[in-house]
């Protein structure tokens, strides 16, 4: 069960033209096919399951993000929530436990399988034992009141949070559990997303600059307290996109996240990024 012929999402594209490129890599020989959806406007989950047609749907976590279509937080949340209506009738709807706005989700209308994954809260797929390892981190799964000793090649709780959703997932299309550590252990982070390096002069900086949201920049800079402790903190930050009359607002909060942390120099890429620059260290 662990060789499969897959067609997927390449790279972060996931916008709503690229739905058809995605199908079209179908054949006859694709086992599975996994392809991330844009949620920037309502009615994109529902727009891309017309013709993806998804049998299992992931939510990883509801952020702060494309708020400048979805005008408020609620509306995003919503636009989210459009995967358990867009799922098959005999489907699966993976959710993030210990994300808080899943709360505000309905589910009464879902007629499948529901799965949960999380690290503090009881779950169906839960890590625990987290620590930090060369270039990833350590944790033991319990699922079903067995223990599995897993490890993914990417810094910060937020990796174990992604690699718990794909492990639920496939899982659930007949994976064990030591092919899933076997292949887990392949995963490679993107470029310019949550990248450690070692800076001047034995400082440590992390590169967090393609596309953040508030939960992305949290986690970043996480990582760079763990990672980089008695250390000099750089962090390289990006502009958080598509937020339209919210942009000031998320930017200004950002900022206030960045001075509450111990970083010791702020880069900040783009011109919006530098409302982050305003709040100082108390």
């Amino acid at each position: 069960m662990a060789n499969r012929n897959i067609a997927f999402t390449i790279s972060t594209n996931n916008s709503r033209t690229v739905h058809l490129a995605n199908l079209l890599s179908i054949d006859g020989t694709t086992e599975a096919a996994v392809f991330e959806t844009a949620v920037g406007a309502p009615n994109d989950i529902v727009k891309a399951a017309a013709y993806l047609k998804p049998t299992i749907g992931i939510i990883t976590n509801i952020g702060e993000h494309h708020l400048n279509h979805c005008k408020t937080l609620e509306a995003y949340i919503a636009a989210k929530g459009e995967m358990i209506s867009s799922l098959q009738p005999n489907g699966i709807l993976i959710i993030n436990a210990d994300d808080e706005k899943t709360t505000k989700l309905d589910f009464k209308q879902f007629s499948g399988k529901i799965l949960t994954f999380g690290i503090h809260k009881t779950c169906d797929y839960r890590a625990s034992n987290l620590e930090y390892s060369t270039n990833g981190m350590k944790f033991t799964l319990e699922h079903d009141q067995k223990k599995h000793q897993m490890y993914v090649p990417g810094l910060g709780e937020h990796q174990v949070y992604n690699a718990l959703a794909a492990i639920v997932a496939v899982h659930q299309i007949g994976m064990g559990f030591l092919a899933i550590k076997e292949r887990l252990m392949s995963f490679e982070t993107f470029n310019r997303q949550m990248k450690v390096y070692n800076g001047p002069n034995g400082s440590t900086l992390i590169d967090d600059s393609w596309s953040i949201t508030l939960l992305s920049l949290k986690a970043a800079l996480k990582v760079l307290e763990n990672v980089g402790k008695s250390k000099r903190k750089i962090a390289v930050i990006g502009t958080i996109t598509d937020l339209g009359s919210w942009g000031y607002v998320i930017h200004e909060l950002a900022g206030e996240i960045i001075a509450s942390s111990d970083v010791d120099v702020l880069i900040t890429i783009g011109m919006h990024a530098k409302i982050m620059e305003k709040p100082q260290k108390s």
